[in-house]
């Protein structure tokens, strides 16, 4: 499982069943209770009793409807529908096949991960991730859904896609996930033991240790293949299934619905617990740096951290009793504003909660106080179909969502996987805005601040000019959305629109060490925002001008930059051309 068996055995009352006995006891008072816990800026996150009755679970996942599906790591997955109500029969047992899991044991073996096909409502697939009964190897396996019974799946139906060797029975990841791109991620620890002893983490000619990437839309064996633009497809040394490397043991990853990034955290060794962030686009090819690092620290005999690696977004120190970090998600329900866009985790030992929101201008904010749950032990954070949060408790067997005592639902304007602050469009081109949606919702469309007659959709489509923004409510309780402004400044030629950029961009010298050098042309007058990113997503370069038409050209010093990848982008009047950018400073 997720916790570290060298750690694990430290804490004895996991490990004596006459305690265990009477926690599970005094845990189970708190069937209904709600435990609140404090955020920065008076936010309050609730966990409110959802569904209980579950045996070690370990992960919760949906299939894009109404249920949820509660991976147990004994070996079974159980179905929550829609009124919170456990069904009684499981929808899959593997627990036959699968490493024997007694109720008193650490071994971090068993049924771990669980993911289902983007087109499963029409192909019936879904992805597990065990570790074999007898041998300890990590089988990643599809499975078919009945037939006849969308809460059954067929037993019968398996196909294995990686069959992995684990030298240890700890560090497994576990976790599955499909990405924006469509292909399916899977997460493996370095093989376990402490301190990588075989150096897995850093070795490409082996999958341990790795962030995987592969294409499930295989119809021969092996089922699967490892997609072209694999940062170590066809290179020697490396394997093709490779997306990114250097990590511990991954237990708990996941990508953010709105805008595609990838949050990992890593389980660390003595000292430090890790959130690494991965932005949407990246090319993949990571080195988060184990062994050689642990957290923001050198480690495993290395005296310094190399400049190739990629450094953690937030860390936590192994005091006040933390020992292991439960990745979540960042919330992107409708129930409650005040949560929208934190990403949320927590320590498996201390109980320890904490959060991380993007500034939106490269930094991060980060809250280690959100609050301490000492008698709990989550193993994992889950999301439903709608973005709500839940996270479930291995000792007591329960399923809990997170809430916020305020009752404003979250009201945001998004446009292409963002949530704009200005848009400029032209009358010829209607542009339509989206509502972030949710159950139970009712949506109010206003144009400089006044309601616009039946405006009441999800959606709207503006064709003028001004300020827009939305009202959203739900029973008593509304919010209102930011404004977006609309603005009518595209040049029109014989009732066309020109495009913005009449050339593409070109980036020179490319590799650079020093002054680079943007070339661009565009077809009318326009403020132009340029940024330079790394693969953190965190700028290291912003300007704006307002440039005429015609072609035009920027220069940036990179010479203060470390060497590394970076996305150089230009937006203009709502288009925008993004190139990577090498830099190599060479010593």
């Amino acid at each position: 499982m997720k916790y570290d068996s060298e750690l694990f055995c430290s804490f004895t009352f996991v490990k004596n069943p006459i305690i265990i006995f009477f926690m599970k006891k005094i845990l189970a008072l708190f069937s209904v209770v709600v435990l609140s816990i404090s955020i920065a800026h008076a936010q309050i996150v609730t966990l409110t009793s959802y569904a209980s009755g579950f045996t070690k679970p370990v992960d919760i996942k949906n299939a894009g409807d109404s249920r949820l599906f509660v991976v147990e790591q004994t070996g079974r997955i159980k179905i929550v529908d829609s009124t919170a109500t456990v069904m009684p029969s499981p929808f899959l047992n593997l627990s036959s096949i699968v490493s024997s899991q007694s109720a008193n044991s650490g071994d971090e073996r068993g049924l771990l991960g669980l993911a289902f096909h983007p087109d499963f409502k029409n192909n019936g697939y879904f992805y597990v991730d065990y570790t074999m009964n007898g041998t300890g190897r990590t089988q990643i396996s599809r499975f078919s859904v009945s037939a006849t019974n969308p809460d059954s799946a067929d037993p019968a139906s398996e196909v294995n896609l990686l069959d992995i060797y684990q030298p240890y029975s700890n560090h497994n990841g576990g976790n599955l996930q499909f990405g924006p791109d469509g292909y399916l991620y899977i997460d493996m620890g370095d093989g376990g033991s402490a301190g990588d002893p075989g150096s897995r983490a850093q070795n490409v000619d082996t999958l341990l240790g790795k962030i995987l990437r592969i294409d499930v839309n295989v119809a021969s064996a092996p089922y699967y293949a490892a997609p072209p633009s694999n940062p170590f497809y066809g290179a020697t040394p490396g394997r093709d299934e490779i997306w990114a490397y250097g990590v511990r043991n991954p237990w708990r990853a996941s990508f953010d619905k709105l805008t595609g990034d990838f949050w990992i955290a890593d389980v660390g060794q003595n000292l430090w617990e890790e959130i690494d962030f991965q932005p949407a686009g990246s090319p993949g090819g990571q080195n988060y740096g184990w062994k050689c690092r642990e957290g923001q620290v050198a480690y495993g005999g290395c005296t310094s951290i190399s400049s190739d690696t990629v450094g953690p977004i937030a860390v936590y120190a192994h005091t006040g009793g933390s020992c292991s970090v439960t990745g979540g998600y960042i919330y992107r329900g409708s129930r409650h504003e005040a949560l929208f866009g934190y990403y949320f985790y927590i320590d498996y030992c201390s109980g320890k909660m904490h959060s991380i929101k993007n500034d939106g201008m490269g930094a991060w904010l980060v809250n280690d106080n959100v609050g301490t749950f000492s008698t709990y032990a989550f193993t994992s954070f889950g999301q439903d179909s709608k973005g709500e949060l839940y996270i479930c408790n291995i000792l007591n067997g329960t399923i809990y969502r997170l809430d916020n005592p305020d009752c404003k639902p979250v009201s945001a304007i998004v446009h292409n996987n963002a949530m704009p602050d200005a848009i400029q469009f032209c009358k010829t081109n209607p542009l339509t805005l989206n509502a972030w949606t949710g159950d139970s919702l009712a949506y109010q469309w206003l144009l400089n601040g006044s309601p616009i007659l039946g405006a009441t959709a999800a959606a709207y489509a503006v064709d003028s000019a001004g300020t827009y923004s939305l009202v959203t409510t739900r029973g008593l309780c509304s919010d209102t959305s930011q404004n977006v402004l609309m603005i009518d400044t595209c040049v029109v030629i014989a009732g066309m629109q020109k495009e913005v950029f009449s050339a593409p961009m070109r980036i020179y010298p490319n590799p650079s060490s020093g002054i680079v050098n943007v070339a661009f042309s565009l077809a009318q007058n326009q403020a132009v925002l340029l940024q330079v990113k790394n693969l953190l997503g965190q700028t290291l370069f912003i300007e704006r001008k307002y440039v005429l038409p015609g072609a035009s050209s920027w220069s940036i010093n990179t010479a203060e930059m470390p060497s590394g990848i970076y996305f150089l982008s230009i937006q203009a009047g709502g288009a925008q051309r993004v190139e990577k950018l090498i830099i190599s400073h060479k010593d």
